[in-house]
């Protein structure tokens, strides 16, 4: 789909995404008014880049066990954590996530209700406010992320080979930020080897730098894929399923819970979300247009890959109660796939758009009730002459589930 003219944005479009901006911050800045949350991985982070901070960069990362943690955030943190920058670090990565994919939005929405709605939906949602609320390495991931799917857009329009340098360029940086990356690189590089294009070799040699860094990265945790295949894989042999039962239903609790309340029995909603998958797979095999076909078939079949290696690995690990935290990378272009083809139902429009307004709802009034939650629990301990930045001992850490004793739980739905 060479040169294909693009929607060109007017300043109403530009302000409706800006307010979108305004308010996603204003979100974010409520629910961490006093201080931004902590988890197991953050105390992780930190400690790293103290390191890095006390001996250098040359030397901190001579002496880290990467296997641990890639190094790009801590060496971020490094520079935001001890001038106390780490929430506006935070803030710069939600609002460059919000303006990408307000700008996707212009492009592959062609009505205003939809676009608008598609903003709304994408600042209410509780998934993105979560990630933002913590110091974990999600925001910059996240963003960075959205920026290679603005790249790999206009690659789709218009078949140019430097969009594909970029984009290898920007994977290397997603592996610097999170091991997870190398199952989006793995799903690009399928996408090319299972819909070519005219420069689909290249695409994958650009690509393939990632990989490298990710058998480099193996080699280094070979000893632990070694003790994870005899924790797993033998006793899979053997016929014990049940961590795997319980991640499937963890992940669905953690997709699901997107679209329908966590009261509705999960069994409910992993159902409704089984059809609402298969009614948006079946509308937009009825509807879909050939000027944007390379481009979502190759989001859809990235996201598969990366939802099953990344289910995987939560099996190998143990890792169950951070469903949500580990798809929100996704959640606002899939969101986006769904409105668009919601879109061309031209027949059901304006019911669709009275349902999608009903919808909202929903994630408004949870993502509300979340933002005052951290908001009242952080507040608390402040007054509790607990510090900004507390330790693991003042929280009163209570293990691998990421959840402390002193109020410091991830989410309340």
């Amino acid at each position: 789909m060479r040169n294909v003219k693009r929607h060109q944005i007017t300043v109403l479009d530009t302000v409706v995404i800006g307010l979108a901006v305004v308010i996603g911050v204003a979100l974010l800045l409520y629910a961490n008014y006093c201080r931004l949350g902590f988890t197991a991985d953050s105390h992780i982070y930190i400690d790293i880049s103290e390191r890095l901070a006390r001996e250098g960069i040359i030397d901190g990362l001579r002496n880290i066990d990467l296997r641990l943690k890639p190094p790009l955030y801590p060496l971020l943190l490094a520079i935001v954590y001890r001038g106390d920058y780490t929430l506006w670090l935070n803030i710069s990565c939600y609002a460059t996530t919000i303006t990408i994919h307000g700008w996707l939005a212009t492009q592959l929405l062609h009505l205003s209700a939809f676009r608008y709605l598609y903003l709304l939906l994408l600042v209410s949602g509780t998934s993105l406010l979560l990630i933002h609320s913590f110091v974990w390495s999600e925001p910059p991931f996240v963003a960075l992320f959205s920026i290679v799917l603005g790249v790999l857009f206009h690659y789709c329009r218009e078949q140019k080979d430097a969009y594909l340098a970029i984009i290898g360029f920007l994977c290397i940086l997603l592996f610097g930020l999170r091991h997870a990356s190398v199952f989006i690189v793995s799903g690009l590089i399928a996408s090319f080897l299972i819909f070519p294009s005219s420069l689909s070799k290249r695409a994958i040699l650009w690509l393939s730098a990632g990989i490298f860094l990710f058998i480099a990265w193996a080699v280094l945790k070979l000893e632990e894929f070694v003790r994870l295949y005899q924790l797993i894989v033998v006793p899979l042999t053997e016929g014990d399923f049940s961590r795997y039962s319980s991640n499937v239903l963890s992940f669905a609790n953690g997709f699901s819970v997107w679209f329908l309340p966590n009261p509705v029995p999960i069994v409910y909603r992993a159902l409704l979300l089984l059809l609402l998958i298969g009614m948006l797979g079946y509308l937009y095999y009825k509807t879909y247009s050939s000027t944007d076909h390379q481009f979502w078939r190759r989001i859809l079949l990235t996201f598969g890959l990366y939802y099953v290696a990344i289910h995987t690995v939560f099996t190998l690990n143990y890792y169950s109660s951070d469903a949500e935290r580990y798809l929100t990378p996704f959640y606002p272009i899939l969101l986006l796939f769904a409105l668009s083809t919601l879109e061309k139902q031209s027949k059901y429009r304006k019911l669709i758009v009275v349902i999608l307004c009903l919808f909202c709802l929903y994630p408004i009034s949870r993502t509300l009730r979340n933002a005052h939650f951290w908001h009242e629990q952080r507040c608390s301990d402040t007054k509790k002459n607990i510090s900004n930045y507390p330790s693991t001992s003042e929280l009163g850490y209570c293990g691998g589930s990421g959840i402390y004793r002193n109020g410091e739980n991830k989410r309340r739905y």
